[in-house]
């Protein structure tokens, strides 16, 4: 997951809608785990996911405060626990 900010944005749980994940079905029940070391998440949490529509998740974070222009990506590996 990876996103970039035009504008400073508070720190907080953010939804984020319309991540790809292929795959991924509208019936899974999913766990969703960075797969970098803590170091390198640098305040930024992955909480869980939820399927909006095949191949598409949206996406629950807890974020460090923002700054203009600011950017962060996050690897992930999505599993579905129920197939």
């Amino acid at each position: 997951m990876s996103e970039t900010v035009l504008v400073a944005l508070s720190a907080g749980i953010r939804a984020r809608d319309g991540v790809s994940c292929p795959g991924v079905l509208t019936t899974d029940l999913l766990i969703v785990l960075p797969t970098a070391g803590a170091s390198s998440l640098q305040g930024y949490a992955v909480h869980h996911a939820f399927p909006t529509a095949a191949n598409t998740l949206r996406v629950i974070l807890a974020v460090p405060a923002l700054a203009v222009a600011a950017s962060y990506s996050i690897p992930v590996a999505v599993y579905a626990v129920n197939r």
